[in-house]
């Protein structure tokens, strides 16, 4: 019983802590020019993903969400960082496009 209170309130402050950098994350997010000042506040980690379509990608970027935002004008042309976005549990996701190719046709020796 003792080991189970313990792990409840374990989980619980974990919880809590959670959903505090989540909004910090959130409110830092909307505020930067960029990811790294929210990041380096909040002591979180960049990832940098290439490949990313219309269509996702690999996770977190095959959450429809978060691709939405990402092709979003103000994202993509306005060069402003996502909505923070619950992509799964306890996994919240901000994004910014660094590099945006337009789509082309390729050529038939490219097929």
């Amino acid at each position: 019983l003792r080991e189970d209170l313990r792990l409840e309130l374990a989980r619980t402050k974990a919880s809590e802590r959670f959903a505090e950098v989540r909004s910090q994350l959130a409110d830092a997010a909307y505020a930067a020019d960029d990811l790294a000042s929210p990041a380096e506040e909040l002591g979180l980690e960049i990832r940098v993903v290439e490949g990313v379509s219309r269509d996702g990608g690999a996770a977190p970027f095959d959450h429809a969400g978060l691709v939405r935002q990402l092709f979003s004008e103000d994202v993509l042309e306005g060069g402003y960082n996502t909505e923070l976005i619950d992509v799964g549990d306890n996994v919240s996701v901000v994004a910014r496009v660094r590099e945006y190719h337009e789509p082309r046709q390729l050529e038939l020796a490219d097929v």
